[in-house]
């Protein structure tokens, strides 16, 4: 955890936070700018690339969406996780069936 917290020089709840003001505010490069900095810094934090990917989709880059979304599967992540993604990926057209946990 406090290789999250310091991450890109703030904690990343903060960073997050902010990220998510940006997506409110439909300011969408401002924020995949943001999430990416935090993947720059731990690509492994799923919240970051889960938002990342949900910015790729509402901006029309599906490929790099479902691209980020298997990225995160890829990771053997809790069946929950796995079923959201699904959702996500299945509203962008052509169902894309996930291997479940």
């Amino acid at each position: 955890e406090s290789k999250r917290l310091n991450a890109v020089g703030w904690s990343y709840l903060l960073a997050v936070d902010l990220a998510e003001c940006w997506v409110k505010a439909s300011a969408w490069q401002n924020a995949q700018t943001l999430y990416q900095e935090i993947l720059d810094k731990d690509p492994d934090f799923h919240r970051a690339r889960l938002a990342l990917a949900d910015i790729y989709a509402r901006t029309g880059q599906i490929s790099q969406a479902k691209k980020a979304y298997l990225h995160v599967v890829g990771t053997n992540p809790p069946a929950h996780v796995i079923k959201e993604i699904q959702s996500r990926m299945d509203a962008l057209g052509k169902p894309t069936k996930l291997p479940m946990n």
